[in-house]
């Protein structure tokens, strides 16, 4: 037998002892060995009432609930990557064309020339490639001059107006000089627009379809007593609907109906020759919503 020194001690290897020697007993099924009184678990525990026991244990799984409910959502939040809001026009979705302005019902704007504070945009000595555009406002009044290259016909700048489909539109062309053709265009959406231009001693009431890349005339140039062929001319347009009213000098020249444009731009069209200059005075401009021209 091997000497030990006095230092030397042996650890028993309790878990291989019968369980008789440690007084416990052996189930049946796993083999493992279990206190009389439930081994394991603390005495003061054994002892509880059994009432006592089930609200401890109802006690500690509320806690752990709401610990790991508390702990949930930073998990979540710290795994979720950064976002950056990004404004976006839902008019106009990309992919899917440009988007229609909203038509506005009751527009109003009045200009008459007299405020310093006129918001009717200038053009000095613009170069197009057609000419030269020059224009001022004096003694009441918006003057516009063109000299032309080539011969053009297109639209004078206005201020940026909402897009009507019933509206009245009034324009006082107090004096022309080298123009060609002016007059008012309306419901212009997507380059198609109805046009209601003078021209000499006549006028007409047109549609230009920009798909097609034509004239489509409802009402064709006719002479009429009403034109002042040197100025001034009133011309006014009253939009219902399909419905149109267009007055010269507060003289009705055209009641037609025509369903092909429902609302868009209000504006001027002017025609110059190649080789002249144009001179056109503007003495007032009123969009307003119908019966309200007097507001």
């Amino acid at each position: 037998m091997q000497n030990k020194s006095a230092n030397a001690y042996v650890i028993p290897v309790v878990d291989r002892l019968p369980c008789q020697k440690i007084q416990l007993k052996q189930t049946s099924s796993k083999g493992r060995c279990m206190s009389e009184k439930g081994a394991g678990r603390p005495r003061w525990f054994i002892n509880m009432p059994l009432t006592m026991r089930v609200a401890l244990v109802g006690g500690l799984f509320t806690v752990v609930a709401a610990v790991i409910g508390a702990m949930i959502p930073a998990l979540i939040s710290s795994q979720t990557p950064a976002t950056t809001t990004i404004s976006m026009d839902l008019e106009n979705p990309e992919g899917q064309g440009p988007a229609e302005t909203p038509i506005v019902s009751n527009a109003y704007y009045f200009e008459d020339f007299e405020s310093e504070n006129s918001t009717w945009p200038l053009e000095n000595a613009i170069e197009y490639s057609w000419g030269t555009v020059n224009s001022s406002i004096m003694g009441g009044r918006f003057e516009w001059e063109a000299t032309a290259v080539d011969g053009w016909f297109g639209r004078i700048k206005t201020p940026s107006l909402p897009n009507v489909s019933d509206f009245e539109l009034e324009v006082d062309f107090a004096a022309i000089e080298g123009i060609t053709q002016f007059g008012i265009f309306f419901r212009r959406q997507n380059d198609s627009y109805y046009y209601f231009p003078v021209e000499g001693s006549s006028f007409e009431f047109t549609v230009w379809d920009s798909e097609l890349g034509q004239w489509n005339p409802i009402v064709r140039f006719s002479e009429h007593s009403a034109i002042d062929v040197v100025g001034p001319n009133l011309l006014k347009v009253v939009a219902r609907g399909a419905e149109f009213e267009l007055f010269i000098n507060d003289v009705v020249v055209v009641n037609r109906s025509d369903e092909y444009l429902g609302g868009g731009e209000v504006g001027i069209n002017v025609a110059v020759n190649a080789g002249e200059t144009a001179k056109l005075s503007i003495e007032s401009f009123r969009l307003s919503p119908i019966n309200a021209a007097s507001q």
